[in-house]
């Protein structure tokens, strides 16, 4: 699986001490920094020598414990912190070096299923190449079920883990990118013991939702008036509309509209 691909590529069976160079964004792609903290990784942002080595010489030089830095801009990094750290280049290009970097560029959302395809040892790094590898061994019927078997089994110990409404968003995010890869290639899964095991962390749960705070996400309704009132001058607007499901975000990404082509539309309704 692709989790299996990025530890590898970073070498986590052997190093401690990590100095990640992610100047294309793949993060974005792929969430690296949780899994990172997930293996026990302190992990730091480097944005400049000056205010990093105030934290190196404080909290990492001396420390035995793990801890990865990850720097995401074209910027100088002096040769005594190269040399403290196992430095490694990750994006999507060094993960599938075999494969056409530009053509993968629109296949981002299934890097899972061309991980689980891959083939270390055939070159098929023109654009022609990459595409028909792609679409007729990547994104197959055996390819999917290959990958749900092991997708599934991690949901299975995700599902027994999952503590905070935050770890269900994100199984509920998995569950629906493999429902769509069923739905497409016409495989099957059982995943009724995801609703089974969410069904009960909700009837315990349920009382405690309206004080899980998230800075990233919207403000759940009972806070809205308090979060539009706070500052009394300034102008607010409530926008409340119908959530779509994430197996139709995932049908419609997977068909080439963004984000924000999805959202905008409805946010234009509300101005008219």
């Amino acid at each position: 699986m692709l989790k299996e691909r990025i530890e590898m590529e970073l070498n986590i069976a052997y190093e401690k001490r990590l100095l990640v160079i992610d100047k294309s964004g793949f993060s974005d792609t792929y969430d690296y920094i949780a899994l990172l903290k997930a293996l026990g990784y302190r992990v730091y942002s480097y944005s400049g020598i000056e205010e990093f080595r105030l934290v190196y010489e404080r909290d990492i030089r001396y420390a035995g414990d793990k801890c990865a830095v990850i720097v995401t801009a074209e910027i100088y990094i002096p040769f005594d912190i190269q040399r403290a750290f196992f430095c490694i280049q990750l994006s999507i290009g060094k993960l599938f070096p075999k494969l056409d970097y530009h053509t993968l560029l629109k296949y981002k959302d299934d890097l899972e299923l061309i991980s689980a395809a891959y083939d270390e040892f055939t070159p098929l790094n023109t654009p022609h190449q990459t595409e028909a590898f792609v679409k007729e061994r990547a994104l197959t019927r055996e390819t999917v079920i290959h990958y749900g078997a092991g997708e599934i089994a991690e949901l299975k110990s995700s599902c027994e883990c999952a503590s905070t409404y935050l770890d269900w968003i994100n199984i509920a995010k998995r569950m629906a990118r493999l429902n769509y890869y069923a739905a497409v290639t016409k495989a099957e899964f059982d995943l009724t013991f995801i609703d089974e095991a969410f069904e009960k962390f909700i009837l315990s749960e349920y009382g405690k939702l309206s004080g899980v705070v998230n800075q990233e996400a919207p403000a759940i309704l009972p806070k809205a008036l308090n979060l539009i009132t706070k500052n009394g001058k300034e102008k607010a607007a409530l926008i409340v509309m119908d959530g779509m499901s994430l197996f139709d975000g995932e049908v419609m990404t997977h068909g080439g509209m963004s984000v924000e082509e999805v959202i905008v539309p409805f946010i234009r309704i509300t101005e008219a």
